[in-house]
């Protein structure tokens, strides 16, 4: 679990899906589930990460959401093409990850939303949702498990902030602020 500075908050501006995406995101959950991995997002958590805006003062939180709100979302059409299924590992965890191919609004609009902010990313946008996330020693995750199960492209309706919070039962988001004007 990551330490979070005190008086901060965590955030991040991301998409969630449509239930156009519940048939095939059930079936990997339930798959991982039967295979008895532990740390499986809850499908209310899935989503596609825009910006990672990082820890926020939290006497910045508002000033946040503020400019958020009159942001010009409806200049931007982002969409994201299904890449591949794809087994990800770090040097303590290995993650199921559905990859995206984003259009140049979707990369434009990543990089308006930081230059906007004055956050500068702290990483690569490469955009994907994770599944699960397991210990890299007790786990065996197999993409080909799952590679029966096909995503369709997507164009979010919506974007929202969210708060992460690290738990014990894993990572909780939280929307802040959703804007509908993305179509």
């Amino acid at each position: 679990m990551l330490k979070q500075p005190k008086n901060t908050k965590r955030l991040f501006i991301g998409f969630r899906f449509n239930e156009l995406f519940d048939a095939p995101f059930n079936e990997i959950l339930n798959r991982l589930k039967v295979r008895g991995f532990a740390n499986i997002t809850k499908r209310q958590n899935l989503h596609i990460t825009l910006a990672f805006l990082g820890n926020i003062d939290l006497n910045e939180v508002e000033v946040v959401i503020e400019k958020l709100k009159v942001f010009p979302f409806k200049d931007y059409h982002p969409k994201f093409e299904f890449k591949e299924l794809k087994v990800k590992t770090n040097n303590k965890k290995v993650m199921l990850w559905a990859t995206f191919s984003p259009n140049g609004s979707a990369i434009k609009l990543h990089e308006a939303i930081h230059q906007y902010l004055n956050i500068k990313p702290d990483h690569k946008f490469v955009p994907h949702i994770t599944f699960c996330r397991a210990r890299k020693d007790q786990t065996v995750l197999n993409k080909n498990q799952f590679q029966d199960i096909k995503l369709i492209d997507y164009t979010p309706e919506k974007t929202t902030l969210y708060e992460s919070n690290n738990t014990k039962k894993g990572a909780q988001y939280t929307p802040l602020l959703s804007i509908v004007n993305l179509a």
